[in-house]
């Protein structure tokens, strides 16, 4: 009777401590989450130097919200205590921050290491000439006679060049200009009706002035 009266109070603790620990998890992982401001700086270490990483991303797993660094590695958003932050960056490992829960306040801020995962090669200088000892002959084989540059204003040539205007594509600096043209005008016509050409009295006189200089004509094409 004693044996089974000991072996009750045994089970009994048993279940009580059981259930303490029970508690304990619980109260552990059901803290109460306060919202913050969380900033900080993202860098990495170059010749012990500290350089600050720009447009690197910053964003918390459990919402998949975020931001990016600036220009000087500075960031700040909105998030939660107990949040775990991800920061990457490409060439970098990516870094993960969790936030803790017992802050005394509503800002937390941190510094952000990331660690190169890439290394840069040093650049390639393609010469067209091998090396030193092959500079002499090859300078002295090279064609400096003037065949190549009379080939050169021929293809320069005023009546060569309008011949190909009409078929060339314009370059970048004559597509940009063209467009900031266009951008200008609409800005100047803004919140007014553009004013058409047809009432336009000098268009009239230039006009008049190109048709009796014949430029209208079609030009005779030069055997």
């Amino acid at each position: 009777m004693k044996n089974r009266k000991s072996y009750t109070v045994y089970h009994q603790l048993k279940h009580c401590l059981y259930a303490v620990l029970i508690l304990i998890a619980i109260d552990g992982t059901a803290q109460e989450k306060t919202v913050i401001q969380f900033s900080g700086i993202v860098y990495t270490h170059v010749n012990t130097k500290e350089i600050p990483i720009p447009y690197a991303g910053v964003g918390i797993k459990r919402t998949r919200r975020g931001t990016l660094t600036d220009e000087n590695g500075f960031f700040s958003l909105v998030s939660e205590t107990g949040d775990t932050i991800i920061i990457n960056s490409l060439g970098y490992k990516p870094q993960r921050v969790v936030i803790p829960y017992n802050l005394n306040s509503d800002r937390y801020f941190q510094k952000i290491t990331l660690e190169q995962d890439t290394f840069q090669l040093e650049p390639a200088v393609v010469y067209s000439i091998p090396s030193k000892e092959h500079f002499k002959p090859e300078f002295l084989e090279m064609d400096v006679t003037d065949k190549l540059k009379d080939q050169a204003e021929k293809n320069l040539a005023p009546e060569v060049l309008e011949q190909l205007a009409p078929f060339t594509p314009s370059d970048g600096r004559a597509g940009v200009s063209l467009y900031f043209s266009q951008q200008s005008q609409k800005l100047y016509y803004e919140g007014q009706f553009k004013p058409q050409r047809i009432f336009d009295a000098m268009a009239w006189v230039e006009f008049i002035k190109a048709l009796k200089r014949g430029d209208f004509k079609k030009k005779k094409k030069k055997e």
